[in-house]
């Protein structure tokens, strides 16, 4: 299977994994799913730390952030940050969607693929706003979230992904 394709039905199938995924760090589970996915396809995926700036208009002000800790969670994540599957051409965040705050100004779509995967800092035009991305593969802190150390927890949606990526979309 093409790169395209595997990842293109992998960003499609992402949304749908939010209602089976009752956690506070989200995004790590999403991202371990993720890189556990095109693993599976022989795509070379990895965890990327990040930092991501929202604002209204290329030079407003910054209306959210995961600087802050908590954007939307309202069980506090000691997590400071976001996770995103980084391959050799794309970020991939599973879950921006998350981020939508329509009356800031702030629609995202529910997942994205943007940048090439290897430069630290991404601007990206959103549905409404735009988002800065910084990499920071130094953090590793995620590690130490359950969501990604427990395989076993994950493994089920893992292998219902890949069967779904490798069905493909059902026409009705």
């Amino acid at each position: 299977m093409t790169y395209g394709k595997a990842v293109g039905r992998l960003m499609a199938a992402a949304p749908q994994l939010r209602d089976y995924m009752r956690t506070p760090s989200y995004c790590v589970m999403a991202t371990a799913i993720g890189c556990d996915v095109l693993r599976e396809f022989g795509i070379a995926a990895r965890p990327v730390s990040a930092h991501l700036d929202f604002r209204a208009s290329l030079d407003g002000e910054i209306l959210t952030s995961t600087r802050q800790g908590v954007v939307l969670n309202p069980v506090p994540s000691p997590w400071d940050g976001h996770l995103l599957v980084s391959t050799d051409h794309d970020y991939l965040d599973l879950c921006c969607g998350q981020f939508t705050r329509p009356a800031r100004g702030i629609v995202t779509t529910p997942t994205m693929r943007y940048g090439d995967g290897r430069h630290p800092l991404v601007q990206v035009a959103l549905v409404r706003g735009f988002m800065w991305m910084e990499a920071r593969p130094e953090d590793l802190s995620y590690q130490d979230s359950p969501d990604w150390s427990d395989v076993r927890k994950r493994q089920p949606l893992v292998k219902a992904v890949v069967r779904a990526i490798r069905r493909g979309p059902r026409h009705q």
